[in-house]
């Protein structure tokens, strides 16, 4: 028999060894007989079993049983998943059919019966190397090789609770999966165990589920008629009052043709009555009647325009979606897509386990595993420098990773896709572990992470940022201790770490019970301020009780929070201060201002600081200096967020940024409105790290801005706004 498979290998390096000028035409010659060769075996390709008898196959003709069983021939690597399954292997036995001979089902293309195949059409592969040019890994290429070590830090992120000692790969491929960057592990949290895309008209259906739920009182006695309502009972005051309104313009636009009616009919049979008696009434008189019941009638049916106009304009619908559309407003939610007219909006709702409609802010709280390698781990590089393609989903690539798994790799490294909530795919790099691996890994648990919010992709969140930084602290420790006698001291201390650090931990000495739901929003608003990503007071609860299982709090700040609101005066939470000696070295070295576009900082007393630079010899009327020069004027800091926290107000005049950590004093209230004022009310609010982020646009209100500012530090949430409340 031919041997024509892996001849697209031999052709390629045949047609690049013709490559040179004056060789077009033989190179086009060549192609064309290809073709017509590859043509003539057949396009299409059908793996045979083994055991099959070729002699009478060729006498009998091919029988096809249910279902495909052919596919098209390609050239390098499989394309997708049916390639990788059945793609030819060292010892198969190959059969080209000829398109004629293919009939496409909705399944699948299928050989037609009766094909009877030539020696041509059937091919035995003979060795692994000439299998459809580089379908086969070469497994021992170098360049393929990727080793990493304990020096690497990689991230899983899951929403699912089990014991981290029984991590396993998954189910589907076998393959335990991690990210370098722990924003992309945490993207694979959900968002919420469930969404649903609704509208407004389908949110008050009188037999909605969620109308209690958005305080709408609920309708009764509904009758259907199969699945279609029938009849129902109105209970809300609200929506009793515009069918009370609409009933109102439908009875006054009834009684005012009513009007009408009766008016031309007095009219016609005042004429009758004149064509019986003319001589009883003057001319004069009755010219004068006459004109007096046009009036009438004129004066009616312009009363009947008005009427009909404000029923036209009254759009009972359009009131009743915009009921709906403020309670879910209230949520935090906004519109996935807008209608103008009706107001009949599309929403994308976050609902619980238990069918509740949950605040758009909320986010489902998962774990974050940050994975050690505990030696060297030999990975097999798929994805090399490629980028991720969604046409090629290198996850399904299953048999490959069984291939690469039997030939000893502890993993693979493959183009994978995250689904973030705002961003959509979002294209990375993954490494998986196979199942021999996962005990030479090392996890540590970050508890009460999330999917990340935002428009944007950091390489790492600020829950992993916040817990890298009491690790590195820890370790510092101990690389203080390492000299030649103290290897006995850092064991026992590294033996004891879990007792060390829980017992720096507080104590937790909270009733959880206990504390209402305005103690909890304020609780949450405290964490927010220092950097938390807590979601209202149902998640703060949630993290509390879980921190009352262990019987200590995660950290000082949970504490300090819990404690300025149960027991303020216990609180540790940074206070406004105040240094005379602070300011004067303030004034030496920057100067003050009453100018808004050079201003830096608002000090408690309501001082600007000048941050054009005027002192270190800058002409310009602008901003020359960075906000992180004021650091240099502390003791014990290098940050200017400690500067903030001291309750000065940071100020970006460019494009309006305000941001603050402890409440303003009234000075700094007065400059903040003038500020705000000089922006044009076009503003952005950033309290504390995360705390509360709004954007203002232009027209706002100072008095909007500054509300809001009260509100979030009062421990209030802080609805976003809207049109109506923008400007007052």
């Amino acid at each position: 028999m031919e041997k024509y498979y892996g001849c697209g290998f031999i052709m390629k390096n045949f047609i690049k060894s013709l490559k040179r000028p004056g060789n077009e035409t033989l190179i086009e010659a060549v192609l064309k007989g290809y073709s017509n060769i590859f043509e003539s075996v057949g396009e299409y390709q059908h793996i045979l079993r083994k055991g099959t008898d070729i002699e009478k196959l060729k006498k009998e003709g091919f029988k096809s049983g249910i279902g495909p069983n052919v596919l098209l021939r390609w050239e390098g690597k499989p394309q997708n998943v049916l390639q990788m399954k059945y793609q030819p292997k060292e010892g198969d036995t190959i059969l080209y059919v000829p398109k004629e001979w293919v009939k496409h089902t909705p399944n699948g293309p299928k050989i037609k019966d009766g094909f009877i195949p030539t020696d041509e059409n059937i091919v035995t592969v003979e060795n692994s190397h000439s299998i459809n040019e580089a379908n086969e890994y070469n497994l021992n290429d170098e360049k393929h090789v990727l080793d990493i070590g304990p020096e690497t830090k990689l991230f899983h992120g899951t929403g699912e609770d089990f014991d981290v000692k029984d991590v396993r790969p998954g189910g589907y491929d076998s393959v335990f999966w991690t990210s370098t960057s722990s924003t992309i592990a945490q993207s694979y949290i959900p968002v919420s165990g469930l969404s649903i895309y609704t509208s407004s008209k389908h949110l008050l259906k009188p037999d909605s589920e969620f109308l209690e739920q958005l305080g709408i009182k609920p309708f009764t006695d509904i009758k259907k008629r199969g699945n279609e309502i029938q009849s129902y009972r109105v209970n809300d005051p609200y929506l009793i009052e515009i069918g009370n309104k609409e009933h109102e313009f439908f009875s006054n636009l009834i009684n005012a043709e009513k009007k009408i009616k009766e008016l031309k009919e007095n009219y016609e049979k005042f004429i009758n009555e004149l064509d019986k008696n003319t001589n009883i009434q003057k001319k004069e008189e009755i010219h004068k009647e006459k004109k007096e019941m046009f009036k009438e009638i004129y004066n009616a049916q312009d009363e009947y325009e008005k009427i009909l106009e404000n029923y036209r304009n009254f759009n009972k619908e359009k009131l009743c979606n915009d009921y709906v559309n403020e309670k879910i407003e209230k949520l935090g939610y906004k519109p996935a897509d807008v209608d103008t007219y009706r107001h009949d909006h599309r929403w994308r709702l976050k609902i619980s386990s238990d069918g509740k409609i949950l605040p758009a802010t909320f986010r489902e709280k998962g774990r974050l595993f940050v994975v050690t390698p505990k030696r060297q781990m030999k990975i097999y590089d798929i994805a090399g420098d490629s980028e991720p393609d969604l046409m090629d989903k290198q996850y399904h690539y299953i048999d490959v990773f069984n291939m690469i798994r039997k030939k000893g790799y502890d993993g693979v490294r493959i183009n994978d896709f995250a689904q973030h909530e705002t961003m959509g795919n979002v294209g990375h790099k993954s490494i998986g572990f196979f199942k021999e691996a996962i005990p030479d890994l090392d996890i540590k648990v970050i508890e009460d992470v999330s999917h990340p919010e935002g428009n944007e992709l950091p390489i790492h969140t600020k829950e992993y940022e916040k817990w890298s930084e009491k690790m590195e602290s820890f370790g510092n420790f101990i690389k203080s201790l390492k000299n030649d006698n103290n290897e006995a001291l850092i064991e026992s201390i590294l033996k004891g770490y879990v007792a060390i650090y829980e017992s720096s931990m507080p104590s937790f000495d909270v009733d959880v019970d206990s504390l209402t739901n305005d103690q909890l929003r304020k609780i949450n608003n405290k964490l927010r301020i220092v950097g938390y990503n807590m979601h209202g007071p149902d998640d703060v609860k949630n993290s509390l009780i879980k921190q009352q299982k262990i019987g200590i709090f995660y950290d000082q700040d949970w504490k300090d929070a819990v404690d300025s609101v149960v027991e303020p005066k216990k609180s540790n939470l940074t206070k406004p201060s105040s240094s005379s000696n602070l300011k004067r070295k303030i004034a030496k070295e920057f100067g003050f201002t009453n100018q808004w576009k050079i201003t830096g900082y608002i000090m408690q007393d309501g001082s600007q600081i000048d941050f054009s630079g005027r002192n270190k010899g800058n002409k310009d009327n602008t901003r020359a200096i960075d906000h992180a020069e004021i650091a240099y004027l502390l003791d014990n800091s290098n940050s200017k967020f400690d500067f903030i926290k001291m309750g000065n107000i940071r100020i970006i005049p460019e494009h309006g940024g305000i941001n603050l950590y402890v409440p303003p004093t009234k000075q700094q209230k007065s400059k903040l409105h003038d500020f705000i004022e000089f922006c044009n009310g076009e503003v952005t609010l950033d309290i504390g790290n995360g705390g509360l982020n709004m954007q203002y646009p232009e027209g706002t209100s100072p008095y909007r801005v500054l509300r809001d500012m009260d509100s979030f530090f009062a421990g209030n949430e802080v609805r976003p706004l809207s049109t109506v409340e923008m400007y007052h």
